[in-house]
C-alpha cells in the first residue's frame, strides 16, 4: 500500500469513520427528509416510462436481498440499486446539488437502502451511510470540475454518483480504511457517463445514466471489496490516477471540509416535480399571480428569462420538462401538482395551448447562472409585473419546511400506497428509532 496517497487516504479514513461518527442534528434531519423525498420519487417513478422499463428488465434478474419500493419485486442488492435508481430518476422529482451538478438522492438512497436491507442495518446507520454518500458524490464531482467537466461531455451525475453509492454501501458493509481505499478504486474503474443522454426523448437512458448505473456500480464496488477482493490503494493520487486521467481541476475539493460541511444539508429538495431549469420561472410566475391576484383570463403575455444552457434542456414532449408548457399550465390552473405536471393529455388541452402561445422562453448568458429566472407578465389592460426568482423554493437559501416536504411526499405516495402512505411517512421521519430497516418493507410494497 502506498504511503503517498493523501487524497485517497483522507477520503477512505473519513468514510471508514462514518459508521461510528454521530451526525450533527441538522445533517441527520436533512438526511431523513432527503430519504423521504427520494423514496417518494422512487415509488412514484415506478409508474413512469423509465420506471416501467426498469421493472420490465428486473423480471430477468434474480435475488432476494432488497425490495423495489412501489412493487412486489425482491432483487439482489446491486440489482435493486440499479432499478431503484432508475425509478428515483424516472422524471425530475428527485433532489439536486447545484454546485456539483449532481442528483445525489437518486443514486445514494437506492444504494444505501439496498445494502441496509441486505445487512439488516438500523435506521441510524442508514442515515449515516446516506450522509456519507452525499459527501462523496458531491465532492468528487466538484473535484472533477462540475460544470466544466460536464461541458467536456462527461456526465457529472454518474461520475459523482458512483462514489456516493460506493461510500454509502461501504459504511453499511463495515469497510475499514484499507478496504475503503480499494472500494474507491473499484468505483473509479467503473466510472462512466457521457452527456449524449440529452438526446434521449423518453428519459429512460437518462434515468440509467444519472442514477441506475452509478448506484449499481457503486454497490458492486463495495460488495466486491467486502467479499475479499483487493485493489489499488491510491487511485486518486499521483500519475496516473483517477484525477489525472480526467484532468481534474481541483482534486483537493474531494476532501475539503470533511466533517464540517455535510452536503446532504446543501442539497435542494424540489418544490415542483419538474426539470431543474423550470423551477425558478415557475416560482416567479407563482409569486406574481399570487401577489397580484391574477388568473389566466387577465394574462396577455408571459416572458421567462432563464440560463441559456437550461433553456436547451426544458423543451420537447415531456410535460414535466417543457418550461413553456409548465408555465402555461400553472397560469391556467393556478397551481401545479405532480399529476398535472406529468399529464401528457394537458399538452393538448386547448386552454393550455392557447396560453402557451403567449409564453416566451428567453435564453440568457447572464440570468440563470445560479438557477435563477426573471419572469415578466403583461396583462390585457397593459400592466406589467416582474419578479426575479433568485433562490428557488427548496434550495438551501429558501428551504422547504418539513410540512411542505411531507405534503409533497403524500401527493406522490398516496395514489400508489393508499392509506399506507401516511404510515410510511411517519416511519421515515422517525427512522433513527427503527432497529432493522427491513421493517419498512410492508409499507413499501406497491
Amino acid at each position: 500500500m502506498s504511503d503517498a496517497a493523501p487524497i485517497t487516504a483522507a477520503l477512505a479514513a473519513y468514510a471508514a469513520g462514518a459508521r461510528t461518527r454521530p451526525l450533527p442534528e441538522k445533517a441527520a434531519e436533512r438526511a431523513r427528509l432527503h430519504l423521504l423525498d427520494t423514496l417518494s420519487a422512487m415509488i412514484s417513478g415506478t409508474r413512469l416510462p423509465a420506471g416501467v422499463a426498469a421493472i420490465a428488465y428486473a423480471d430477468t434478474l434474480a435475488g432476494a436481498a432488497a425490495c423495489v419500493p412501489g412493487t412486489a419485486l425482491m432483487l439482489g442488492a446491486a440489482d435493486a440499486a440499479l432499478i431503484n435508481g432508475m425509478t428515483a430518476h424516472a422524471d425530475e422529482t428527485d433532489d439536486t446539488h447545484a454546485a456539483s451538478l449532481t442528483h445525489p438522492g437518486s443514486v445514494v438512497v437506492p444504494a444505501a437502502l439496498a445494502v441496509a436491507e441486505k445487512t439488516g442495518a438500523d435506521g441510524v446507520m442508514l442515515l449515516r451511510a446516506i450522509a456519507l454518500g452525499y459527501d462523496l458524490c458531491c465532492r468528487m464531482a466538484l473535484a472533477l470540475g462540475s460544470y466544466d467537466f460536464f461541458g467536456r461531455g462527461f456526465d457529472t451525475h454518474a461520475f459523482g454518483g458512483v462514489f456516493g453509492a460506493a461510500g454509502a454501501a461501504g459504511v453499511l458493509l463495515d469497510l475499514d480504511e484499507r478496504r475503503f481505499r480499494f472500494a474507491l478504486s473499484y468505483a473509479a474503474q467503473q466510472c462512466a457517463g457521457i452527456t449524449t443522454w440529452r438526446r434521449d426523448p423518453d428519459h429512460i437512458e437518462k434515468a440509467f445514466d444519472f442514477a441506475g448505473m452509478p448506484a449499481r456500480n457503486g454497490v458492486q464496488a463495495a460488495l466486491m471489496v467486502a467479499s475479499g477482493m483487493t485493489g489499488v490503494a491510491d487511485v486518486l493520487d499521483g500519475t496516473p490516477s483517477f484525477f489525472s486521467a480526467f484532468s481534474a481541476q481541483h482534486p483537493y475539493l474531494a476532501i475539503e471540509a470533511l466533517g464540517d460541511r455535510f452536503d446532504v444539508a446543501e442539497t435542494s429538495i424540489k418544490k415542483w416535480c419538474v426539470a431543474t431549469p423550470a423551477q425558478a420561472p415557475l416560482d416567479a410566475l407563482d409569486v406574481i399571480m399570487r401577489d397580484q391576484g391574477l388568473t389566466a383570463t387577465a394574462i396577455a403575455r408571459i416572458a421567462a428569462t432563464i440560463g441559456a444552457t437550461g433553456a436547451r434542456v426544458v423543451t420537447g414532449n415531456m410535460p414535466n420538462v417543457n418550461a413553456a408548457h409548465l408555465l402555461a399550465l400553472l397560469a391556467v390552473d393556478g397551481a401545479l401538482t405532480f399529476h398535472s405536471s406529468h399529464d401528457e393529455a394537458r399538452m393538448r388541452d386547448p386552454a393550455v395551448l392557447a396560453m402557451r402561445e403567449r409564453v416566451t422562453i428567453i435564453p440568457s448568458d447572464t440570468i440563470g447562472l445560479g438557477r435563477d429566472a426573471l419572469v415578466e407578465v403583461e396583462t390585457h389592460d397593459g400592466k406589467i409585473f416582474r419578479h426575479h426568482a433568485l433562490h428557488v423554493r427548496g434550495t438551501p437559501a429558501n428551504a422547504m419546511s418539513e410540512a411542505e416536504i411531507v405534503a409533497k411526499a403524500s401527493d406522490l405516495l398516496a395514489p400508489i400506497l393508499g392509506d399506507r402512505a401516511d404510515r410510511l411517512i411517519e416511519q421515515v421521519l422517525r427512522v433513527d428509532s427503527i432497529p432493522n430497516v427491513c421493517e419498512l418493507r410492508p409499507l413499501l410494497v406497491g
